[in-house]
């Protein structure tokens, strides 16, 4: 549908009651929801439960106003549209990529550039395959800024992210990739023996294989459409980065939770994350832990990531179970409970479990949370403490 059209057809779907009314430079009014504001296109969320995407240059100028002031409140509390959460987040429609000339120490790869990343790459990529990286890279941003979590990497953002692409395997472990992983972030810091921040971190990288994307050693892609779980799971930890640092259960089931967020090339699903969540858990169904529940979320990363007997992927999914639950599970104060957390962790407060607790005793809170899952279908059974 165009977009001239397309308020008019707004128009005609649109009663939602609660909603706010828009009205177009040419004068129709709707009433919808916003859903989402990147600066450059609202989304608006119809009666019908349709999602709209209106460029800016579309509204009249008081509506332009409101959504510039609205942008410029959620900057300064950190939160993106609070005690809401994304649907389906289209990715900027202001989307560039371009090659640039690589500097010294990249004299054999090739370099391609969008607004906030800049990826370097083995060999050139196919036409196909550079749009498909930079917009799965873009959307993987504007995804993770339009959930209602304190992230500021996505509010405060004055350079390039880098990205590491290598054509195989054995390029990517030389680039650093470990052995046993199809993507990895890495980050320099300029400070040790204290809790992490982001004005330590001096250099930061994202490192995947070609594999991984779905993208042959030619530099074509090998699908009708890349793989985004990697990266995404990857450029969630670059958002990150410095926020989890003490909670290695929140720092993998976040960024594995936007990996199971279904991509389809130019927009996430959000509601299809849950699913995918819940099918990832199945597989694992019966889960029978070895540790308490209040063990695994204060569980340190040597523990976690142990691969011994396929722990390691458990846990994995086990931690995208615990954020699910939070997002999901936990009724009205989940968020609010895992953005406390957060900020709590942020700020190195005390007794950070707490804030997830609300109020709760640990076995209250692991009690609901097994419950919950067993209704979709997942069992989980921790140690008694």
């Amino acid at each position: 549908m165009k977009i001239l059209s397309l308020l008019t057809y707004c128009f005609l779907a649109t009663l939602a009651l609660g909603a706010r009314t828009w009205t177009s430079k040419e004068g129709k009014s709707i009433r919808a929801d916003l859903v989402n504001f990147d600066g450059s296109t609202a989304i608006l969320k119809l009666s019908n439960g349709q999602q709209v995407p209106l460029p800016l240059e579309k509204f009249c100028p008081e509506d332009i106003v409101f959504l510039k002031k609205t942008a410029a409140e959620e900057e300064n509390t950190g939160v993106d549209n609070p005690d809401k959460w994304p649907e389906i987040v289209t990715g900027p429609s202001d989307f560039k990529l371009k090659e640039v000339h690589a500097r010294k120490n990249n004299a054999d790869k090739t370099t391609y550039q969008t607004k906030h990343f800049k990826f370097v790459c083995d060999t050139p990529l196919a036409d196909d395959a550079q749009e498909a990286v930079g917009r799965l890279y873009e959307c993987t941003w504007t995804a993770i800024r339009a959930m209602p979590l304190p992230i500021p990497r996505v509010k405060r953002q004055s350079y390039l992210f880098d990205a590491v692409l290598t054509k195989d395997m054995d390029s990517y472990r030389a680039a650093g990739g470990p052995e046993g992983s199809s993507g990895v972030f890495t980050a320099q810091t300029a400070v040790t023996g204290r809790k992490l921040r982001e004005s330590d971190i001096v250099a930061d990288r994202t490192i995947v294989p070609y594999p991984g994307l779905g993208i042959g050693t030619d530099g074509k892609l090998a699908k009708d459409k890349i793989q985004n779980h990697v990266l995404a799971h990857e450029i969630s930890h670059q958002m990150t980065v410095g926020l989890f640092d003490e909670a290695t259960w929140m720092n993998e089931g976040f960024a594995d939770y936007v990996g199971y967020i279904p991509y389809d090339g130019n927009q996430f699903n959000f509601p299809g994350a849950f699913t995918s969540i819940t099918e990832a858990g199945k597989r694992y169904s019966p889960m029978k832990l070895p540790f308490t529940f209040e063990q695994f979320l204060t569980m340190g990363k040597n523990q976690f990531y142990d691969l011994s007997g396929g722990a390691g992927h458990r846990n994995y999914t086990l931690a995208t179970l615990c954020v699910a639950f939070f997002f999901h599970l936990d009724g009205k104060d989940g968020i609010n409970n895992f953005t406390d957390y957060m900020n709590t962790l942020a700020k190195k407060g005390r007794s950070p479990l707490k804030q997830l607790l609300n109020k709760r005793k640990i076995s209250e809170l692991e009690e609901a949370f097994t419950k919950a899952w067993k209704e979709q279908g997942v069992e989980i059974t921790f140690k008694t403490a």
